[in-house]
């Protein structure tokens, strides 16, 4: 003796329908499906009526089912009637009363756009589901008006075009996948180029050789260092003897050589020559000060032996 198991496989089961139209068809499928994975449970209407409206319980399809619930208690004993009279009833209440020509409107309206092709295979083969069109034909035609341009143009291009509808979208995926592929090796060859091209080679700058017997001409003399300088009739610039900064001649000869160092015109910078000017101006300043003071010194020593000779007191004296 067959001993047939009446466990019921808790796979799939349906979801709670809340009444939402557009959600109706699922629904039912679900319960359906589910009758299919447990043929020994589900296997008379009482069954079948219940389990679907153990499964309406929200929104407009809980009331629905409240009163479905009270006619089927309204006898004894309860008559919850077959199924095929359930799902009458049921499409009646939650499908649209002009589901095919929303879903063409839908369909219209439907593009791939960015998306991954089969996103837009997906929806597209549910929306001809329920505008119920089967013919191959027509199902690529209304295929093609969404499809990406690129993607249609590359498939009637084919030497031997698709006339069945699956065999066009198998064909449609082959391609989208192909040139997304093509699409991903060209952005990382780009990035790669792209990096490249911002990396520069630049080199360190080698460490000059100096003469160490090389005279410092471009070094700031300290104010005592002048004062020396001064007294002693050494140029600010080279510390050497015989002229001042403004004609200083180690000052001319660095210029000279800046230009004609490769047979071009040096080029500096207008910071770096405003510091050597301003330098040069400062120390011009300080021998013409120095000189003043000198100038002073001097006339105020001779008016001093003077006053002494004649016997007074050196007038500005005090002042100095």
């Amino acid at each position: 003796m067959t001993t047939v198991s009446t466990s019921e496989l808790k796979a799939g089961t349906p979801f709670q329908f809340n009444g939402d139209p557009a959600q109706a068809r699922r629904f039912l499928f679900s319960v359906k499906t589910y009758f299919i994975m447990n043929p020994t449970v589900y296997n008379t209407d009482v069954r079948q009526v219940g389990l679907a409206l153990a499964y309406m319980t929200e929104g407009t399809a809980g009331t629905w089912a409240q009163t479905y619930y009270g006619d089927a208690f309204s006898t004894n004993p309860p008559k919850f009637g077959k199924w095929d009279d359930f799902e009458k009833a049921f499409k009646e209440a939650f499908s649209s009363p002009d589901q095919a020509g929303e879903a063409l409107s839908k369909l219209r309206d439907l593009k791939q756009g960015s998306r991954p092709l089969v996103e837009y295979v997906s929806a597209f083969k549910a929306l001809v589901s329920q505008a119920s069109i089967k013919e191959s034909v027509v199902l690529i035609e209304w295929f093609c008006q969404g499809l990406n341009y690129g993607l249609v143009t590359s498939i009637y291009r084919m030497e031997n075009v698709p006339t069945d509808f699956d065999k066009f979208v198998t064909a449609a995926m082959k391609m989208d996948a192909n040139w997304r592929q093509g699409a991903s090796h060209r952005n990382h060859a780009q990035k790669n180029k792209k990096g490249n091209s911002n990396t520069k080679y630049v080199p360190r700058p080698s460490a000059s050789r100096r003469d160490p017997d090389a005279m410092d001409v471009d070094r700031t003399l300290s104010p005592s260092e002048k004062d020396k300088a001064f007294r002693e009739g050494h140029c600010f610039k080279c510390n050497e003897k015989g002229h001042r900064v403004n004609r200083c001649p180690a000052k001319v000869r660095k210029t000279e050589k800046e230009e004609s160092k490769k047979g071009k015109k040096p080029v500096r910078h207008a910071e770096e020559q405003s510091d050597d000017e301003e330098s040069d101006n400062q120390d011009s300043d300080d021998e013409e000060d120095m000189d003043v003071q000198l100038t002073r010194v001097t006339h105020i020593k001779k008016a001093s032996t003077k006053a002494k000779t004649n016997g007074r007191t050196p007038v500005g004296k005090k002042d100095f």
